[in-house]
């Protein structure tokens, strides 16, 4: 079970200049609140072997999309919003993996970690060497 609150804030600014590019940007405010519950083991097969897995859900509560309000310095009383990051409401992520040492200080170890959110899946493979010293 996990719980997270953030909180990031940037203060507002301006570039120097009035050239026609040159922007000013108002204050910036993220909150993030998320609660997750998941379920992670790991399985000895034989003496060098493991298997290991995680499954997880997360939900993000503050989900509101971001706004950002700005304006050129040439033209100051000319302001506009864009929409910004808008947080997933929902990730799941799964990870499977299994490690097996070659030596007492050296291992191999592969996995496979897929994440679904509202909009996208994201899956990926890893492989690498461990050694211990």
């Amino acid at each position: 079970i996990s719980a997270d609150y953030a909180r990031a804030k940037v203060d507002g600014y301006s570039e120097d200049g009035n050239d026609s590019t040159a922007l000013t940007f108002d204050d910036q405010k993220r909150t993030s609140r998320r609660l997750g519950i998941g379920l992670q083991g790991k399985y000895q097969i034989t003496q060098q072997t493991q298997v290991f897995g995680e499954i997880a859900h997360e939900k993000e509560y503050e989900d509101d999309t971001q706004k950002l309000t700005m304006a050129l310095n040439s033209l100051p009383d000319n302001r506009y919003t864009l929409e910004g990051y808008t947080p997933q409401t929902n990730l799941n992520r799964l990870n499977l993996g299994v490690s097996h040492k070659l030596t007492q200080d050296l291992a191999l170890r592969a996995s496979y970690n897929i994440r679904k959110d509202d909009d996208f899946t994201q899956q990926g493979i890893n492989v690498g060497v461990s050694l211990d010293f």
